[in-house]
Parts: C-alpha cells; structure tokens; sequence
C-alpha cells in the first residue's frame, strides 16, 4: 500500500485517505490520481452520507480545475471536486 493512500472499511463504512505533495501546478500528475481515487470514493459510497474533511479549510470554490489548483493546490481542488 502507497503511505500516502488509505482506503478503510469495515461494516460497510470507508474511510478514504490521501496525503498529497503541496502542489499549485494543474500538470502535477498527483491530480489525475486524486480525481482517480476521487471517483473510486464516490463508487463505493454510492447512495451513502459522505463528508470530506480537507487540510486547512477552503476558502472560495473554484469553477475550474486549473484556477483551483493554481490558486489553493489540493486543497482547492479537492474542493473542486466535492
């Protein structure tokens, strides 16, 4: 298992963890995989309560891949996706 992804579950429940590099550049590969992982959350808790906890709390939510990325870095672009 990579040290930066996590992926938990018992009694049907999931914990989904991913440790990313700080990064502000739309062209960091990091972003494919966390869209990637990103997806694979929302597959496997289809129909379920979901919450997302990001580092250091949003401060605006982007229309736009590239502009999140550019002006929060993960952070922003996990929101992005959320």
């Amino acid at each position: 298992m990579d040290s930066n992804l996590w992926n938990l579950e018992k009694d049907k429940q999931h914990l989904f963890y991913f440790g990313a590099e700080h990064s502000r550049n739309p062209e960091d590969k990091q972003f494919t995989e966390i869209e990637n992982y990103w997806n694979d959350f929302l597959k496997r808790t289809d129909g379920k309560n979901k919450i997302v906890f990001i580092e250091s709390g949003v401060k605006e939510i982007y229309k736009d891949k590239a502009e999140a990325v550019k002006k929060q870095g993960e952070v922003g672009f996990t929101a992005f996706l959320a």
